[in-house]
């Protein structure tokens, strides 16, 4: 995937809507490089070493390509970019520091959550099969892809999924993994839900 990442993951879609009708963009400070590199105007954290980043950069770029293929369907079909923080934080920094650099707004309009994950594509996959309905949803190669996406996921045993959700509306989904040397990388995408 080459060019600017931040065009496919469309954050300027990532928006609040206001209990009173208005619509409240949702700054997200940093961007992404052409290789996924996430920055911002002010870096929290210590940062990962280059070495780290550049562990980084070649899980994401694997685990984005392995999702090639694929896309988040919603109200808009995004596809998954390789992400990176460039941040040496621990798990419980990464659940509490904000790192994303987001535009205050009145709470409630706005919410980051950091849960564990095992992959939430294959999560909602393992529910569909659970459910008995995989079929509906996925091709058999869209099976085969999400499992091995997913293989390349849980070799990391530090796995995280950043939920920001806008208005309850729109959400920015970034799965990441605590690589060997310290950074956190994997794969964002935007769901739209109206």
């Amino acid at each position: 995937m080459n060019g600017d990442l931040n065009v496919p993951l469309q954050l300027e879609r990532l928006v609040a809507y206001r209990a009173d009708g208005s619509v409240s963009p949702v700054v997200v400070a940093g961007r992404l490089s052409p290789d996924g590199v996430f920055g911002g105007p002010e870096q929290l954290g210590e940062a990962a070493s280059p070495e780290a980043v550049q562990e980084g950069v070649a899980f994401a770029a694997a685990l984005a390509g392995a999702m090639s293929s694929l896309t988040e369907s919603s109200d808009t079909d995004t596809p998954y970019v390789p992400f990176v923080l460039p941040r040496a934080f621990t798990p419980e920094e990464l659940g509490h520091v904000d790192w994303l650099g987001l535009l205050p707004l009145p709470t409630g309009e706005v919410e980051v959550e950091v849960t564990g994950s095992d992959f939430r594509v294959a999560e909602r996959l393992a529910r569909r099969e659970a459910d008995g309905n995989a079929a509906d949803f996925y091709a058999p190669e869209e099976v085969q892809t999400i499992r091995a996406a997913q293989a390349l996921f849980l070799a990391h045993p530090e796995r995280r999924l950043v939920t920001v959700t806008a208005g309850r509306v729109a959400l920015l989904l970034i799965d990441v993994a605590r690589l060997p040397l310290g950074a956190w990388a994997g794969v964002a995408t935007l769901r739209i839900d109206t």
